[in-house]
């Protein structure tokens, strides 16, 4: 069911908004427009009475009291601007609340509201940001080692390419048993 909320103003103005209750903060009304919160902790709400015209100030005097309504269409609330704590017609001292009480019961809103965030997360916020910059850091590691290899293996195909072997070279010289005062002659080496 919609609640009215009736702020009032200390220039004698007032502002009425809409709000309605939510699962998730039983003990108030949240108006999301203004970012502000409202504590129903003393049962604030109650029935929006139409107001009934009389044309005199006698008949006003002989009416009887109105009927209450069975089917409230709107409940409503009235608070002073920029306080949490409305008025309550059962509960008339509710506007002089210790600051250790009302300190409490910030510390509960703080502590709801946490957890309520926490749930309402998705995995993307919590836990994926740490898991791709993880993964960016290994990608990036990986990149880094096989420049480094190959950086180390064209080192070596060069410095054999600068020794004046040639690469690919299958011959050695390895001469053949020789009597003495023959000069050694070169067999091709056996490919594999």
């Amino acid at each position: 069911m919609e609640t009215q909320l009736c702020f009032l103003k200390s220039d004698g103005t007032y502002r009425l908004t809409q709000a309605q209750p939510e699962p998730e903060w039983p003990n108030y009304l949240r108006v999301h427009k203004n970012r502000q919160a409202i504590s129903l902790d003393h049962k604030p709400v109650f029935t929006q009475n139409k107001p009934i015209y009389f044309p005199t100030i006698e008949e006003l005097k002989k009416a009887e009291a109105p009927p209450p309504e069975l089917n409230p269409k709107r409940n409503m609330v009235i608070v002073e601007e920029g306080t949490v704590d409305p008025y309550a017609v059962r509960y008339p001292g509710v506007r002089t609340r210790e600051s250790q009480e009302r300190r409490k019961q910030l510390q509960e809103v703080w502590k709801t509201s946490f957890q309520y965030a926490r749930e309402s997360a998705t995995r993307g916020d919590s836990e994926q940001k740490y898991q791709k910059a993880g993964f960016l850091l290994l990608v990036g590691a990986t990149v880094f080692m096989i420049m480094v290899m190959g950086l180390i293996a064209m080192g070596s195909y060069a410095s054999k390419a600068i020794g004046g072997d040639e690469i690919g070279n299958t011959e050695s010289e390895i001469s053949a048993a020789a009597e003495p005062g023959e000069t050694p002659v070169p067999v091709p080496a056996l490919s594999q």
